[in-house]
């Protein structure tokens, strides 16, 4: 075979290569809400915290997260193929969502909430966007959502998330740290 034949053969592999092929960290773990990380990361984002002109805190998003109280735990699991997280909330309820990490639709029901999504790999960082709506007796509401993910140098995990509320941005960044087992 020749040089020019391996070229342009490798150049084609190249770029057919799509970003999910790079190979995502590994979420894998069972991971709880870090308030003094989240709380310092808000303050340490300009706009990261700000939604409808207040701000959000780390109680505000355990508030979120669980009900009240005590944030639930992520349980995530990982494959090449998927990350799945599982949690439980305060009520007793477990969610679970699915994202495919090649790149094609993911769809996640709980409840009444019906999730669309897409996930890839970007610079060492699943990036997943969709769109989530919520049935109610008043009709659906939708919204829609970009969730970046990433393992920050001291091993926790941070989620920036952005979603449209009423027409607004919001953003919020969460940090977790990894329970030891």
């Amino acid at each position: 075979m020749s040089i020019r034949l391996i070229a342009v053969l490798a150049g084609l592999t190249l770029a057919g290569a799509s970003p999910t092929a790079q190979s995502a960290p590994n979420f894998a773990g069972t991971w709880t809400l870090d308030a003094d990380k989240t709380a310092a990361l808000l303050k340490a984002t300009p706009g990261s915290s700000r939604a409808g002109g207040g701000a959000a805190s780390a109680g505000g998003i355990m508030a979120a997260q669980g009900g009240g109280g005590t944030p639930p735990a992520w349980v995530i699991t990982q494959t090449p193929a998927a990350l799945t997280i599982v949690r439980t909330l305060s009520t007793g309820t477990q969610q679970e969502l699915v994202y495919k990490l090649d790149g094609s639709e993911s769809v996640n029901v709980n409840g009444r909430t019906t999730q669309k999504s897409r996930t890839a790999v970007s610079s060492g960082r699943l990036v997943t966007t969709g769109t989530q709506t919520v049935t109610t007796d008043q009709g659906d509401l939708s919204s829609e959502f970009k969730e970046v993910r990433w393992l920050d140098k001291d091993g926790s995990m941070v989620v920036e998330t952005t979603r449209t509320a009423n027409g607004t941005w919001r953003v919020t960044t969460q940090a977790y740290r990894k329970k030891q087992l």
